[in-house]
């Protein structure tokens, strides 16, 4: 009797490991949804309250919305931050170097935030993080 208790508790765990057992991802990384690309200053730093609405203002008109997959989006919106950051002021008129941020990102149908990226404009640098 406890020969076959002993050989069906082997069974058992033999079948319990083909139960677990997945099938594969579901989900589909390469499906095509609309993604808006938007810019948002992200710390005005010393910027003053005049050039910080203007900036925002500016950021506002970017917004942008692509049917494509995820991996598209991504690189789109590294490619026009790319694009775009040279027309992002490092100095005010006095020559003065400004110190703000700028965030682009991207989000999917439903409003989720799905990619982002910050520019940091500090000592006349764009450093991207």
């Amino acid at each position: 009797m406890k020969k076959i208790q002993v050989m069906m508790l082997m069974m058992l765990v033999a079948f319990m490991g083909l139960t677990v057992q997945s099938c594969g991802d579901d989900d589909e990384p390469d499906a095509k949804q609309d993604y808006t690309l938007k810019v948002a200053l992200l710390d005005s730093g010393n910027l003053d309250p005049a050039s910080a609405e203007i900036i925002r203002t500016q950021f506002a008109t970017i917004a942008q919305t692509v049917r494509c997959t995820a991996s598209q989006a991504k690189t789109a919106l590294d490619q026009a931050m790319d694009e775009f950051a040279s027309s992002i002021p490092v100095a005010d008129d006095g020559g003065n170097y400004l110190e703000y941020s700028v965030r682009f990102y991207l989000v999917d149908s439903s409003n989720t935030e799905v990619y982002s990226k910050t520019m940091v404009i500090k000592d006349g640098k764009r450093t991207v993080r």
